[in-house]
C-alpha cells in the first residue's frame, strides 16, 4: 500500500483523529480478500481512473480494466 498522502495527515492533525482515504480502505479490503487482478467500474473522468489504475498497478495488482 501506499504511503498515506500529505493532505491526510493534515486532516488528522487538525481532527486529532485517524484519516482513512478510500483508496487505503480499498488496499485493505484487497488484501484480505486476496485479490489477485482488478476490474476497476467507477464514475470519475478518464484522468482520475487512469490515476486510479497506475496506483493499483505500481503496488503490483494487475488491472485488467477500466
Amino acid at each position: 500500500m501506499r504511503e498515506m498522502p500529505p493532505y491526510a495527515r493534515r486532516v488528522e492533525a487538525i481532527a486529532g483523529y485517524p484519516c482513512v482515504t478510500v483508496v487505503q480502505a480499498a488496499f485493505q479490503e484487497i488484501r484480505r480478500l486476496k485479490v489477485r487482478r482488478l476490474l476497476l467500474v467507477t464514475p470519475y473522468v478518464a484522468e482520475v481512473n487512469d490515476r486510479l489504475q497506475n496506483t493499483f498497478q505500481e503496488a503490483g495488482l494487475p488491472v485488467t480494466g477500466v
